[in-house]
C-alpha cells in the first residue's frame, strides 16, 4: 500500500509549477544544479525536477 502513496506524491510533484514566498522572505532558485538566481517575495514559477528552491517557507 505504500507504493500507492508514493505514486500519488510523485504525480503531485509533477504538476507543482508554482511557489510562493512571503513579501519579507527571500529565496534562492537553483536550476539544474548550476544556474543560481536570487528571488524576492511573491509568486514564482518553477520547473518540476529541474528547479530547487531554498528559503521557501
Amino acid at each position: 500500500m505504500n507504493w500507492i502513496k508514493e505514486i500519488i506524491q510523485l504525480f503531485g510533484e509533477a504538476f507543482n509549477w508554482l511557489y510562493i514566498l512571503q513579501p519579507w522572505e527571500q529565496g534562492v532558485r537553483v536550476r539544474a544544479g548550476k544556474h543560481i538566481k536570487k528571488v524576492n517575495g511573491g509568486l514564482h514559477f518553477k520547473l518540476p525536477y529541474l528547479d530547487k528552491i531554498l528559503g521557501e517557507g
